[in-house]
């Protein structure tokens, strides 16, 4: 056996004996029965508890504006502005998107999930990975690429339906939450 073998098997011995011997002396630093303290409700908790979702389907689609979309050429992303006109705050979105070519042909359509806050009376942009994964369409009211054998498309984009977050308290005939000590 060479030399180096010989080396490598002793040092590796004796880091498993090492260990071994650390393991048996360990010393037991858990004394008694521990249990957990029942504790009260945080007001952080109870702040959550008091919280109520509620999915809402769209019926007009005034409620939640969706403007400015755009995905450049070789994005992997998308993004649009939605404003919420609601009295209440969206927590989530149910997005139907449509894509097409200037044609009208139908290239592409599926439905999306956002999952973004967006307080009463606001506007954010959302962003969602893209549809064209090849890199190989165009919004054609975005930039223009200066490469050849590019498609432009058209999208359209409608409200299924969205999530509310509203507090209990304000309800009059709401029960609260609650949770098991």
């Amino acid at each position: 056996m060479p030399i180096h073998a010989l080396r490598l098997l002793t040092v590796f011995l004796s880091i498993l004996l090492a260990g071994a011997l650390t393991e048996a002396n360990a010393e037991k630093t858990l004394r008694g029965r521990l249990r957990p303290k029942a504790v009260g409700a945080t007001s952080v908790e109870k702040k959550v508890q008091k919280i109520r979702f509620d999915t809402i389907a769209v019926t007009s689609q005034a409620d939640i504006r969706l403007s400015g979309y755009d995905k450049p050429l070789n994005s992997r992303k998308e993004s649009m502005f939605v404003s919420n006109k609601l009295p209440c705050r969206i927590v989530g979105l149910n997005i139907r998107l449509s894509y097409s070519d200037m044609s009208g042909h139908t290239l592409h359509e599926e439905v999306i999930d956002l999952h973004d806050d967006i307080p009463a009376g606001a506007t954010r942009r959302v962003e969602f990975p893209s549809w064209d994964r090849q890199n190989s369409f165009y919004y054609y009211r975005g930039r223009q690429p200066r490469v050849a054998n590019v498609t432009p498309y058209r999208v359209t984009c409608t409200v299924i339906s969205y999530i509310t977050m509203t507090d209990l308290a304000d309800g009059p005939n709401e029960t609260e939450l609650t949770s098991k000590p």
